[in-house]
């Protein structure tokens, strides 16, 4: 696997692992109330907005699309049971739509650059 993929297909999961490991343990001098609120702004929000920039970048490095965004999605699943509980499940849903809005997109502008550059 090319360095590009393996960054296209980690980054997302870093990000989530860092924000959700700042979130739970107290090791910052934040509040509890600004932990939580963190946390909630990264699941609505930070965490589709990842998945929305892999699904891009799966296309622009030709990553495989089911690899990167399985990857993603078990690795919220072991934050959403390690730390909450499962009522976040609907919102595997809702990053899978944003992955692949992301990825449909991006190969949409890349065949519509490619058509042009061959009609020239």
């Amino acid at each position: 696997m090319k360095k590009n993929n393996i960054i296209t297909t980690l980054f997302p999961s870093l990000i989530m692992s860092l924000i959700s490991i700042i979130s739970f343990t107290n090791i910052s001098n934040l509040s509890d109330l600004d932990l939580k609120g963190l946390f909630i702004i990264s699941i609505v929000a930070i965490f589709p907005l990842l998945f929305l920039v892999q699904g891009i970048c799966s296309t622009l490095t030709n990553t495989n699309m089911i690899i990167s965004i399985l990857f993603s999605l078990v690795t919220f699943i072991v934050i959403m049971f390690t730390g909450m509980n499962d009522f976040l499940i609907s919102y595997i849903l809702y990053y899978t739509v944003c992955f692949l809005i992301g990825y449909l997109i991006s190969k949409i502008i890349v065949n519509l650059k490619l058509s042009k550059c061959s009609k020239s």
